[in-house]
């Protein structure tokens, strides 16, 4: 009976420690993407593992215009946890927005904006001498 009660309480244990990595997703995720619908925002993809509801990745962000790097943003840590609750009524809206990071060499203190409209459009705004003004 103990035996019995003791790998009862062995075989069940939490995997948030040590998930397990679907690599085959992964390595699909994993590469350079460019925005569809900007001017040169390249995001790189690395170190990417999923684990049933629960995706990390390690990206860096260049940002150019006209063929100039303009400014780069990571490496940094992202951590995404599927969810089935529908969050449309609450992202609708205006969002005043300043990226922080552990790294202090790549947080901005410059605050954006970034609308988003029930028709699924979103529009982004930088801070420019004290106007915000919408980017193209």
């Amino acid at each position: 009976m103990y035996l019995c009660g003791a790998s009862a309480f062995t075989s069940c244990s939490n995997n948030d420690d040590n998930p397990v990595v679907d690599n085959s997703f992964a390595e699909k995720i994993v590469g350079k993407w460019i925005h569809a619908d900007t001017d040169g925002e390249v995001v790189e993809l690395t170190a990417v593992t999923v684990s049933g509801d629960d995706l990390r990745f390690t990206a860096k962000t260049t940002l150019s215009k006209d063929g100039q790097v303009t400014a780069t943003y990571g490496p940094r840590q992202e951590h995404f946890t599927r969810t089935e609750a529908d969050y449309t009524e609450a992202v609708v809206g205006l969002w005043e927005i300043t990226f922080t990071s552990d790294n202090p060499e790549y947080e901005s203190s410059e605050p954006y904006r970034e609308l988003y409209r029930s028709d699924g459009i979103a529009s982004f705004y930088d801070l420019i001498d004290g106007q915000w003004v919408e980017k193209e």
